[in-house]
């Protein structure tokens, strides 16, 4: 086991005069409105937005993650999948030009 550095008392005071900045959190709402979308910008969707749009399980969208039919991107650390809005509409368009290329029985 590594030993922990124990805390001088120089240290000590140097954090202690320190001046720390406290941020508040912005609700989204606020972070919209001081950035909100430009054309040409894409919206992000969540796994549970896609899902819905697509009509679809989470179970699915990962299948299709994994198979590579829609794109996905990883923003945080975190390991969490958004979505691009456009790679959502483009996966529904080629999912209807094969529903129609498909003969029904």
């Amino acid at each position: 086991m590594k030993k922990k550095k124990s805390i001088t008392k120089d240290r000590m005071k140097h954090r202690s005069n320190r001046i720390v900045k406290i941020e508040t959190y912005k609700t989204r709402a606020d972070i919209i409105r001081e950035n909100p979308i430009r054309e040409g910008d894409d919206e992000i969707l969540t796994g549970h937005q896609a899902c819905a749009i697509l009509s679809i399980s989470s179970k699915t969208l990962k299948r299709l993650r994994d198979k590579k039919m829609i794109g996905f991107i990883v923003i945080s650390a975190g390991n969490y999948r958004y979505y691009r809005k456009r790679h959502v509409e483009a996966f529904l368009q080629r999912r209807e030009m094969n529903a129609r290329l498909i003969p029904h029985a």
